[in-house]
């Protein structure tokens, strides 16, 4: 299989459905010491990959499945695993992640169902765990690891100084704007993060679902948090008299659009990402909660 150059040593390893969902693009670098940086492009790409790269040691950038799925294939092979050490004692849990990811059972259960089947996660427990004042340095290259918590509290970006390469993975950029559907996710932190990202300068940025970015970096990470500013004033813009949760849903302003069978779980995500808007515009005085419903203030 061929991979995507980034620069001369680190390259992207392309997923299954382009790197969308229950996908993701993975990043290889190649040093004294090879670095693979996730592994949720899918079954067979990862067992092709496997195959024909050395592999000395790998790390995941956050918990989802989606970039962590076909981890399993390294147990009982000595090869280290790190994880954030925020993860605690769920990761490479189906069970123990829906239960952190999932409120509702209905929901639940498909979540369980899409990770493991569709994206072919199984467990795998890890060897290691880093934070924020690890690096990795492999000789040629040095990765600082960039707490960047908001999409879930254990969401990490990687930086190589030398080459300014960012590696955002689900900080995807992507048209879609910010996703932060899980209970544990939290608009405010996304938004630091974001800060915190661009302050690095970065000159290439790789995206575990969009790619490779080269131009325009700065703007394209105000863009991707501008949208959070743009649902905020969608929701006002419903709320001149007062309307009920039940309404709002109804509007599907996050995601309008969904496999009619994964309905529950979509619901659910709906349902979380509304609620965190308003509960940061009652927060700010914006919004309040009345007999009949919410209402602009």
């Amino acid at each position: 299989m061929e991979l995507f150059p980034v620069t001369d040593s680190i390259f992207l390893v392309p997923a299954d459905n382009q790197g969308g969902f229950p996908f993701s693009h993975a990043v290889y670098v190649k040093g004294k010491r090879c670095l693979l940086l996730d592994c949720g492009c899918g079954p067979q790409v990862m067992q092709a990959f496997f195959k024909q790269y050395k592999v000395d040691v790998i790390i995941a950038s956050h918990s989802h499945p989606g970039h962590c799925s076909s981890l399993w294939m390294m147990n009982g092979k000595d090869v280290p695993i790190f994880v954030p050490r925020e993860s605690g004692d769920d990761f490479g849990d189906p069970n123990a992640l829906a239960t952190r990811f999932v409120r509702e059972p209905a929901a639940r259960a498909l979540w369980i169902g899409l990770a493991t089947t569709a994206g072919g996660f199984r467990p795998c427990p890890p060897t290691h765990f880093y934070d924020g004042k690890s690096s990795f340095d492999i000789g040629s290259h040095k990765l600082l690891a960039i707490h960047t918590p908001g999409h879930t509290r254990d969401h990490y970006c990687f930086f190589e100084e030398l080459s300014g390469v960012m590696l955002g993975f689900d900080l995807d950029l992507s048209a879609l704007g910010p996703s932060y559907y899980s209970p544990e996710s939290d608009i405010a932190s996304y938004q630091a993060s974001l800060e915190l990202v661009k302050s690095y300068a970065p000159s290439v940025y790789v995206s575990a679902h969009r790619g490779v970015l080269r131009k325009n970096i700065p703007q394209a990470l105000d863009r991707f948090g501008a949208v959070i500013a743009r649902r905020d004033q969608a929701i006002l813009d419903l709320l001149a008299a007062p309307v009920p949760t039940s309404e709002l849903l109804e509007k599907r302003l996050f995601f309008p659009s969904f496999p009619d069978n994964l309905r529950p779980l979509y619901n659910e995500w709906e349902s979380t990402m509304l609620d965190k808007h308003l509960t940061l515009l009652m927060e700010r005085g914006l919004v309040g909660k009345m007999l009949r419903g919410w209402q602009r203030i």
